[in-house]
């Protein structure tokens, strides 16, 4: 069964022939105001894929009310560039621009592989000019 490895909330991830850089990783979400919108890079990884296999991941942002911010489905094929590797593993990096957050507290960023496993970061977000 696929399983997700690290979570992270970053400003921005390079990849550089490789080598794989996150800058300025996120405890804290600070946008100017609350509501407020502020961008991030979720980074995670993913391990145990089956080669050729239809995946869905499901990405969600569930605010302090429990309410979703953000509730995205991605399908997608894994087919990794040596499929000789045993943990059949890869990371992924989704952009988010200008994400309106309505409510300052803790934040829960899930992200889930067919609906079967699922792993969670949990951060608060604080407004940073007042």
């Amino acid at each position: 069964m696929a399983k997700v490895g690290y979570i992270v909330v970053c400003e921005e991830v390079f990849n550089d022939r490789g080598d794989v850089t996150l800058r300025k990783p996120y405890n804290v979400i600070t946008p100017y105001s609350v509501p407020g919108n502020f961008s991030f890079v979720l980074a995670f990884s993913m391990f145990d894929l089956k080669v050729k296999v239809q995946y869905k991941l499901k990405i969600e942002i569930t605010q302090p009310t429990g309410s979703n911010l953000i509730e995205e489905v991605l399908d997608f094929d894994f087919t990794p560039p040596d499929e000789s590797d045993p943990l059949a593993s890869g990371a992924v990096n989704l952009k988010f621009n200008n994400i309106l957050f309505k409510q300052e507290g803790i934040h829960t960023f899930r992200v889930t592989i067919n609906d079967q496993t699922t792993s969670k970061l949990m951060i608060p977000v604080l407004p940073s000019g007042q």
